[in-house]
């Protein structure tokens, strides 16, 4: 639901006219971009770890499931990945906007 909201607040910004309103919308929106990025990429480190200290202290809980204990992980990063790039692609199109409006 969030992502929705930034990339609906992406294109009403995009839409704008006035370049100094604009241009604080831009910044506005790059910094929370930021921030989601820094957001995602933290849960997941945080997450990875305690996945690895969790299996190192209980192995035998594991070892009973039919998948690797670390498939769960595989869903977190891709999760990440795909979230991490469309932030990316969205900053990059601001950048273009921002110099093509300068």
């Amino acid at each position: 639901m969030p992502l929705v909201v930034t990339i609906r607040f992406l294109l009403i910004s995009l839409t704008n006219s006035n370049f100094t309103k604009e241009y604080d919308c831009m910044k506005r929106l790059n910094e929370m971009l930021n921030i989601i990025i820094g957001s995602v990429i933290g849960a997941f480190v945080l997450r990875t770890l305690y996945y690895i200290w969790d299996f190192k202290t209980y192995p035998k809980f594991y070892a009973m499931q039919s998948a690797p204990w670390y498939t769960s992980l595989l869903a977190d990063g891709a999760f990440t990945l795909v979230v991490s790039l469309i932030c990316i692609v969205i900053k990059v199109i601001i950048k273009k906007k921002c110099k093509n409006t300068k």
